[in-house]
């Protein structure tokens, strides 16, 4: 299992929806950033006393889904 993209989180039937895709659409594109940019800042923080270096890998994903949101308006990178 890859604990930074890990399985739970991808569509489970034809819908194609992933998690992600959710919260952006509940959120909204302010909201999905700002929640993004949270997130980031929780796994920062959180990193020496929790999951040390995999704490790290996901506060890098969610900057990379930050950019891709700032980008092109899409967190996966497509």
């Amino acid at each position: 299992m890859d604990p930074i993209e890990p399985s739970h989180y991808l569509a489970k039937d034809d819908s194609r929806i992933e998690c992600c895709d959710a919260q952006r659409a509940m959120l909204g594109i302010d909201g999905y950033k700002a929640y993004l940019a949270g997130m980031v800042i929780k796994y920062t923080w959180r990193h020496n006393e929790k999951n040390g270096v995999e704490d790290l890998r996901k506060a890098r994903k969610c900057i990379d889904m930050l950019i891709g949101e700032l980008n092109t308006g899409d967190s996966n990178g497509r």
